[in-house]
């Protein structure tokens, strides 16, 4: 050991100056905002026991064992809470949580004295790296707040409290906590850090040496790699680290992601908090030489006509002219059609339609009380509409639309609002400071490249989310660390396939806004939704339509060298694109039927109500049109095409008796031929419903029919939780009388498949768990959810995926203000209109509904699907039960879903 090592005692003075600070009673702590929060934790002892991840800590998990905090809000006494329900999980196979906690964990007055069963006399737990003080006090457990995204971090190996060492990495840029190198390429890393005492009072006071040199030698240190499950050592890497300023070199010869640490020397008076880097490997192999992708072939719709896409875009631009006659302040039938028409360069300032929407801006800029503009996003869309119309958003009539957000990322942990922010400030170079927005986005970016709602990195990929980040970050391509998260995101999005019409629209904005063609894929899947009967896309659908019209607006000032859609610098000028006069003389007019074409209208269960369909080709079967809805509404199915639908949408034969299953019927018949068999007559109307049992439906004969229900070997097996009814189809249990006041609602989604019984009737007060909703909303989004180690498990990873549920607690019973909110994130995962709101203040526990949930529960309130429980109360933390369930979930589809 070398003589001129540093010492790594604190001075004595410094030492009793801690040592009164965490004898001093805690100065009060201010007042948070009350909510559950998505929180990093990560536990260390050897090394990490609990690896780095993101929980969701509800601000009460303290309290429901029987320790005491101070503040509102999550504490980072619930965050070790949390902690050993994560370490219990893992390594404790038996036993109540409750009582192994009891003995595992000791706290008094908000101070530990033994944690993960292990005494103490102090540990050292820090808050997004430092120390949590109150003013010149020390925080305790019970007093740190913990907000959305934070990092809570605890060390349990010595006796001396902030005494270890917390440390981290640098490259030439500072502090980093992911990156991507090439493979088999050197890339140089520093190892800093210091105590938590020498920052706790910054800028006040300052420990002399702040790098992890001054304060731990560099020989006594290893260099691992971690296992980013377990947090196990998978390897140690003989790798020297500088004494003089922590720095070492680095290279991989694989690709994958790694987690790189460092290990101290447990043998000396010191301990370090082992840090945590992730690192992307990429291949190092040179791209392929650009070549000129070739004009996508047009995509073909139902009967195999192909479509021309300027066709599909002019017609679609006069459909939106033509059903969007009072454009309004929305995010559908509103600045997009706006965006849509005026960078078509179809509308402008001065034309009738356009000063419409200008005129309903102005009306929502005179509101003084509660104003749409004040929702998230919403001044972000309205700056992009009127700098589309070639007007200053930044002084529109004196106000200053960009105010809100040039300055200002979002804080609500959703990225979206950051995303438009960024795109409204570059639009036409308005003043902020776009590297706010570029940094946050950049820092949310998942290892894959892509990014999810959560402005954090998540489990979760969204196309559509990173997509728009992709449109975002374009204009700063120029950038290197722009650049490098930029080709990541285009990489993951060139590996997607089947896209909806929705995440397509934004695959081709992104690509063109980098100024590359998009992939081909990308554009057939947008264009395999276009009606060709009417011009628009889906049936009928605003959002579709306009969000399909922009991207093809993107698409053709890319093939035409002009412009990307949101470089506005020459908004209002003519490009050359005409509105067309819409399929068979005007678009919305309705169906237009070519010689030998046919077209057929179908409804399936609650899914599909009046689709209109198409077809340009002389024998259409009822199995074409059926096949057609189901791949545009998303459904599954199982069984058409062997001429016999055994199930829709996770609702098969025989889920609620030996007689029950699928029929359609034609114009009112019911055909003795299977689907595959009947050739359908112009404008025939097709029905399938689910009969509960197909002996008591009047015309039904047994033939045909889905084909007719086969009888059931065997009753199907009761699931927990969430069974095969034990009432009948008609939605009577045993336990549900006609004078019920939830008689119909569980009528109806008994008769719909979205809820079944629970093997001893409804139960319909009997509280519903966080499993049996996300199982519904799957079933209701066309998963099929009969698979899986458990009853709920793939609807459970279908919600992960789609950023609807986070997983967690499934077995728990719901709340009504996580009910609705589910229930909301849904709907927009649909592309549901999700902008109605409500004033709910009125109601005398408004106080109580977490921040989180505000917005879906003045949207619920606003569309009718939730009333109070009383005249005067919400009761927004109270369970919500499966009565109450079946009535918001049949409101939902007979008044959002329709």
């Amino acid at each position: 050991m070398k003589n001129t090592k540093k010492s790594r005692r604190l001075p004595a003075a410094l030492l009793a100056l801690v040592m009164t600070f965490g004898l001093l009673p805690a100065m009060t702590a201010p007042a948070y905002a009350a909510g559950s929060a998505e929180v990093f934790i990560s536990y260390q002892d050897d090394v990490y026991i609990i690896p780095k991840q993101l929980v969701t800590v509800s601000p009460d998990l303290s309290d429901t064992y029987g320790y005491d905090d101070v503040i509102t809000g999550v504490s980072a006494l619930d965050a070790l809470i949390a902690a050993h329900k994560i370490y219990f999980d893992t390594y404790v196979s038996s036993g109540a949580f409750s009582t192994w906690l009891e003995d595992a964990l000791k706290v008094s007055g908000g101070y530990a004295s033994k944690v993960f069963d292990k005494s103490a006399s102090y540990f050292t737990f820090l808050v997004n790296g430092k120390a949590p003080v109150d003013g010149l006090d020390l925080l305790l457990l019970s007093e740190a707040l913990v907000s959305d995204y934070g990092y809570v971090e605890f060390l349990i190996y010595q006796d001396n409290w902030l005494m270890d060492y917390y440390t981290w990495f640098e490259d030439e840029n500072g502090r980093v906590d992911n990156i991507t190198v090439e493979i088999n390429n050197d890339k140089e890393l520093f190892l800093k850090g210091d105590m938590p005492i020498s920052n706790m009072w910054d800028p006040a006071y300052e420990f002399d040496g702040d790098t992890m040199y001054d304060l731990v030698y560099a020989e006594d240190l290893t260099i691992v790699i971690l296992d980013p499950v377990t947090g196990d050592v998978v390897d140690e890497l003989d790798i020297e680290v500088d004494d003089d300023d922590g720095g070492f070199t680095i290279s991989f010869d694989a690709e994958g992601t790694y987690i790189l640490s460092a290990l101290g020397d447990k043998d000396e008076d010191a301990f370090i908090f082992s840090p945590w880097l992730e690192i992307t490997v990429t291949s190092d192999t040179p791209a392929p030489t650009p070549t000129p992708t070739p004009e996508p072939t047009p995509a073909p719709p139902a009967g195999g006509v192909q479509i021309d896409w300027r066709d599909a875009l002019e017609n679609a631009l006069c459909w939106l002219k033509n059903n969007t006659p009072e454009p309004k302040v929305s995010a559908t039938g509103g600045e997009w059609a706006v965006l849509a028409l005026a960078r078509a360069g179809v509308e402008t300032q001065t034309d009738p339609w356009a000063l419409k929407y200008l005129a309903a801006l102005d009306a929502e800029l005179a509101k003084t009380g509660a104003s749409a503009l004040s929702e998230k996003t919403d001044r972000e869309r309205a700056a992009l509409a009127v700098t589309a119309l070639g007007l200053n958003a930044a002084n529109y009539k004196g106000t200053d639309l960009t105010a809100a957000f040039k300055d200002n990322p979002g804080s609500d942990g959703l990225l979206n609002g950051d995303i438009y922010a960024l795109i409204a400030l570059d639009s036409k170079g308005y003043d902020g400071d776009a590297s706010l927005y570029t940094g946050r986005i950049i820092g949310s970016q998942n290892t894959d490249g892509s990014w999810s709602l959560s402005a954090a990195p998540s489990a979760t990929s969204l196309v559509d989310i990173t997509a728009m980040a992709l449109q975002a970050l374009a204009p700063h391509y120029g950038d290197p660390i722009v650049k490098i998260a930029a080709d990541k995101a285009a990489a993951y999005l060139k590996t997607k396939t089947n896209l909806s019409v929705f995440s397509a629209a934004q695959v081709i904005v992104a690509f063109t806004a980098l100024g590359e063609d998009p992939p081909a894929d990308a554009l057939d899947d947008l264009l395999r939704a276009y009606n060709i009967s009417t011009g628009s896309f889906g049936v009928n659908n605003v959002m579709a339509t306009e969000q399909a019209a922009y991207a093809l607006v993107a698409y053709y000032r890319h093939e035409n060298g002009l412009n990307t859609l949101y470089d506005m610098r020459d908004a209002g000028s003519p490009i050359g694109i005409t509105v067309g006069s819409g399929p068979g003389g005007g678009a919305g007019s309705g169906p237009n039927v070519p010689p030998g074409g046919i077209n057929a209208t179908i409804s399936i269960g609650s899914w599909v109500s009046g689709a209109k369909y198409n077809f340009l080709s002389g024998s259409v079967t009822v199995y074409d049109v059926f096949t057609e809805a189901v791949r545009e509404f998303g459904l599954t199915q199982i069984g058409a095409e062997n001429n016999y639908v055994k199930s829709i949408n996770g609702l098969a034969e025989f889920a609620q008796g030996p007689n029950s299953g699928w029929i359609y019927k034609v114009n009112g018949v019911f055909p003795d031929v299977g689907l595959k068999d009947y050739v359908i007559k112009n404008n025939d109307v097709i029905v399938w419903s689910y009969a509960s049992d197909y002996t008591m439906v009047p015309g039904f004969s047994g033939g045909g029919g889905g084909g007719a229900p086969q009888p059931a070997e065997k009753k199907d097996e009761a699931k927990p939780g969430e069974t095969a009814q034990s009432g009948g189809g008609s939605g009577v249990f045993s336990d549900i009388k006609s004078g019920d006041w939830f008689y119909e609602a569980v009528k109806y989604v008994s008769e719909n498949g979205l809820m079944n019984g629970t093997g001893n009737g409804f139960e319909p007060n009997t509280p519903l768990t966080r499993a049996m909703l996300i199982t519904i909303l799957a079933r209701a989004g066309g998963v099929d959810t009969t698979g899986g180690e458990t009853w709920y498990s793939d609807a459970a990873a279908w919600g992960v995926a789609t950023g609807i549920t986070d997983g967690l607690n499934l077995s728990g019973n719901i709340t009504r203000e996580q009910f609705v909110t589910m229930l909301f994130r849904f709907t927009g995962q649909m592309g549901l209109d999700t902008s109605a709101r409500a004033d709910i203040e009125g109601f005398a526990d408004a106080g109580d509904i977490s921040d989180w949930a505000k917005e879906a529960m003045e949207w619920a309130y606003a569309t009718g699907l939730m009333t109070g429980r009383t005249a005067s109360e919400l009761t927004p933390g109270g369970p919500a039960t499966r009565a109450e369930a079946a009535t918001l979930l049949q409101r939902f589809m007979e008044n959002i879903v329709k």
